[in-house]
């Protein structure tokens, strides 16, 4: 079965293993899209995708990433994709070992 990008989702997915989903369908968007882009304005398109990109990640974590995903995107400046995708896997991480904590009690 072939997954489209508009139903990506995490789902049960890590932060990594999500990424990584999301980078090959997003390869296969704009292998698509820009070969119907003319190279005069494909600069534009590429920086629209760009602000689009990250915001569709975002968009489509699990809900326990909530806090850090608004967070994310009411900064002044939002960061780009990678400097997200940093910050959740370190959110990820404290949420792993607080569970671990939280058992051993």
């Amino acid at each position: 079965m072939e997954i489209k990008l508009s139903q990506l989702s995490q789902g049960s997915m890590s932060i990594q293993e999500f990424y990584s989903s999301f980078e090959n369908l997003w390869a296969e968007y704009t292998d698509i899209v820009y070969a119907s882009v003319s190279p005069e304005v494909l600069i534009t398109v590429q920086n629209v995708h760009e602000t689009s990109k990250r915001d569709q990640f975002l968009m489509k974590l699990r809900g326990e990433y909530e806090a850090i995903r608004s967070n994310l995107m009411n900064r002044d400046l939002v960061p780009l994709l990678d400097i997200c995708v940093g910050e959740l896997l370190r959110e990820e991480q404290r949420l792993i070992t607080q569970t671990i904590m939280e058992q051993k009690v």
